[in-house]
């Protein structure tokens, strides 16, 4: 996977109180998806903690407050130990565990082709499934000039 410009994010500096003020209002199902990512733990999403998909209309799920507090401090200690780590990128997900993370994230088993459609509008390997190959030999000044609108959003841009 080519990671150039991928990982280009600002670093964690702040102190520990600056993490885990960050973390007061979380999306518990989204962190945890975030902390299979930094952590590589697909335990994270087969534990007691569950999305409850007929409270989907909550932010967080229905993910009660006593499960939220766990996932602030499962995250704040992962992201401590990521910032004492000096944030390095994480490992890419395999297909097998971005399978894991998107049936937990959606509440339900998903079959092969919408979570190969998920996963390409995503761009979670950082290429664009639909991008064009070629354009680097197309002169400055013919690209500076070309004009497009575009119109629409992927189902990554809806999220």
């Amino acid at each position: 996977m080519d990671t150039k410009g991928y990982f280009d994010w600002n670093k964690i500096t702040g102190d520990d109180e600056s993490i885990r003020s960050a973390l007061e209002h979380i999306n518990a199902p989204v962190m945890l998806a975030v902390l299979v990512h930094i952590t590589g733990d697909l335990s994270l999403l087969h534990g007691e903690i569950q999305i409850d998909m007929d409270k989907a209309q909550d932010l967080q799920c229905g993910i009660s407050e006593e499960h939220q507090e766990i996932v602030r401090q499962k995250a704040f200690e992962a992201l401590k130990d990521f910032r004492d780590r000096g944030c390095p990128p994480p490992a890419p997900l395999d297909e097998q565990a971005l399978r894991e993370v998107l049936t937990f994230l959606t509440g339900q088993e998903l079959d092969d082709e919408y979570i190969a459609f998920l996963i390409e509008e995503s761009e979670f390997d950082t290429e664009d499934a639909y991008g064009l190959s070629g354009f680097d030999d197309i002169p400055e000044a013919d690209r500076q000039g070309f004009h497009a609108v575009i119109v629409g959003a992927g189902m990554s841009g809806l999220l």
